[in-house]
């Protein structure tokens, strides 16, 4: 998925962001998985499989995704 790769390098590039880790799925299985930039300003590169601290945003992500099913009716 060329799309993602050049969104995310792009955002490391402008310096919006030091580096991350994204995956996207459907039902049928992951569609992309991909690292991009580095851990930290100058550092090793980010692995696709790279665990970080999300803090309180599983807070957030929870909310959206129950009231986006609120929202179909499931």
């Amino acid at each position: 998925m060329t799309n993602f790769d050049e969104l995310f390098a792009g955002a490391v590039s402008t310096g919006a962001h030091v580096g991350g880790a994204a995956i996207a799925a459907t039902a049928d299985g992951v569609i992309y998985e991909g690292g991009f930039g580095a851990k930290v300003a100058g550092g090793e590169a980010v692995p696709a499989d790279q665990l970080f601290r999300i803090a309180s945003m599983t807070k957030a992500m929870t909310t959206a995704g129950v009231l986006q099913l609120g929202a179909r009716g499931t």
